[in-house]
């Protein structure tokens, strides 16, 4: 039926009628929502002075958690220093009252003088007044008291250290990784230069921190560090080290991925197409063919492996695990780019926003490089 207006017109008249008969159908539901909101208005209007009350009340309770953390830790340090205090002035009290064996004395003599000992664990509190008969066997109780208190403490003690020394080592860590991350992105030599000798410096105190037990993910982000100023020799000594600290480990799928992100990386500083350069990519192969790698970083690790190693084959003549190769870095390339792309409408659009703006996500990284490293194993295709 013509309107009158012309198609254009119609159209457009189409759409208004559409549009309005959606908003008389979803009238009801937004009148229902404001008069929920209204009514939600109104409860806190009513309650508003209770909500502040209880509010006020979880901030102080939460306060008084946070401080009683710290008060007990003062109090340790407290009652260490003031027991400290006392066990230091009474052993130089006691070795004050010595009677050393001399000319004159035998071994037999007593090697306190009378009452000394009792007068000094008397003196210093830690005994009460008591005669002197029982002296020795009061002291006795209270020091054996005293050590196992000392003994628990230095648990406590050792357990805190070490969990502060982990913290410590993990802030140093992620401090290098965002000192990497500034070297990454800038654009002057000389600051990337300063950013990546900062994050070898703060890898280098987490490594000192995990002590003979060693903090391999920072070994192998200061590596990865020294590849990128082009000290690879430096860089080969620590996969080395690595390596040698994995061998000793148990089988695990986190000690296998390590130990093929060694090898890939020892085989690139290597180069060429050398029988080395082959073991080291053949025991990166299995190592990660070994494991299903759910992780999206695992599967880009899996994928350049194979492609690395698809590359050097073929360059060898071995057309056919050359192949296999490159099929296995395809399908890894091919869940990569699954696992990370947009799900929901106009996802491209805005990855294409964020590219041009600068601003990607870790998704968004992992995305390109899939999309990059299908593009080149289509063109290493025979």
């Amino acid at each position: 039926m013509e309107c009158g207006l012309g198609a254009t017109g119609c159209e457009v008249l189409d759409a208004w009628q559409i549009i309005n008969g959606l908003l008389l159908k979803i009238r009801p539901a937004v009148e229902g929502t404001l008069q929920s909101l209204n009514w939600v208005v109104e409860l806190l209007k009513q309650h508003l002075q209770n909500l502040i009350a209880a509010g006020s009340f979880v901030f102080a309770l939460v306060r008084w958690w946070k401080y009683r953390e710290k008060v007990l830790f003062r109090r340790l340090e407290e009652m260490l220093k003031r027991e400290k205090a006392r066990l230091g002035q009474t052993r130089a009290d006691l070795f004050s009252n010595v009677l050393r064996p001399s000319v004159g004395t035998t071994t037999e003599a007593p090697t306190m003088s009378n009452g000394a000992l009792g007068q000094t664990l008397v003196g210093r509190g830690l005994i009460p007044f008591a005669l002197p008969v029982f002296q020795n066997w009061a002291g006795g109780r209270a020091l054996q008291k005293s050590i196992i208190q000392l003994q628990s403490q230095r648990q406590v003690h050792r357990g805190v250290q070490s969990q502060v020394e982990r913290e410590l080592a993990n802030a140093f860590l992620l401090r290098g990784a965002i000192e990497t991350s500034r070297a990454d992105i800038s654009s002057d030599e000389g600051a990337r230069r300063k950013f990546a000798q900062r994050a070898l410096h703060h890898y280098d105190m987490a490594i000192r921190l995990a002590g003979d037990e060693g903090d391999l993910d920072a070994l192998e982000l200061k590596a990865y560090q020294l590849l990128k100023i082009g000290e690879v020799d430096k860089a080969d000594v620590i996969f080395e080290s690595i390596l040698a600290a994995t061998e000793r480990s148990g089988q695990s799928k986190q000690r296998d991925l390590r130990r093929a992100r060694a090898w890939k990386c020892q085989a690139v500083i290597i180069g060429g197409n050398g029988n080395r350069v082959l073991e080291l990519l053949s025991s990166a192969v299995n190592a990660f063919g070994a494991h299903v790698p759910h992780a999206a970083q695992d599967l880009l690790d899996q994928a350049q492996i194979n492609e690395f190693s698809a590359t050097v084959r073929f360059s060898r003549g071995h057309t056919e695990i050359a192949a296999q190769n490159l099929n296995d870095a395809e399908v890894s390339y091919e869940l990569l780019k699954k696992s990370v792309a947009p799900m929901f409408p106009f996802g491209r659009a805005i990855q294409w926003i964020k590219t041009i703006s600068n601003r990607k996500t870790a998704s968004d990284v992992l995305y390109s490089a899939a999309v990059a490293g299908l593009n080149r194993v289509s063109a290493l295709r025979p």
